[in-house]
């Protein structure tokens, strides 16, 4: 089983691609220890995906209801588990990346097994 642990200092308007450990993870606990930002968690991707921009994330991953992203501002956490969800056969389904786009300058964590 791979554990991953990031903790990572957000700047106002920015994106950044947050390669998990080979193999990726079927649980992640991510959280905002200050500022703002959205996270997309992404399943079984076998390349880096594009660093999320202001209009990426405004067009798609931004957007209120979006099931693929989260709102993390300061103090909020959230705990995804693929393995409750998505198909029948959940074995092969994976958290492979994260892309972060920070709204304000903090602190984001991930968590994930």
């Amino acid at each position: 089983m791979s554990v991953y642990v990031k903790t990572l200092k957000t700047a106002d308007n920015t994106g950044y691609v947050l390669p998990l450990p080979d193999g990726g993870c079927s649980h992640l606990a991510l959280g905002a220890e200050s500022g703002e930002c959205w996270v997309e968690p992404l399943l079984n991707q076998t390349s880096d995906p594009a660093t999320p921009t202001n209009a990426l994330i405004t067009s798609v991953a931004g957007v209120s209801n979006a099931k693929s992203t989260v709102k993390l501002t300061a103090g909020k956490t959230v705990v995804l588990d693929v393995s409750a969800g998505y198909s029948v056969d959940n074995s092969t389904a994976r958290f492979t990346h994260l892309r972060v786009w920070g709204v304000s300058a903090g602190f984001f964590e991930a968590l994930g097994s």
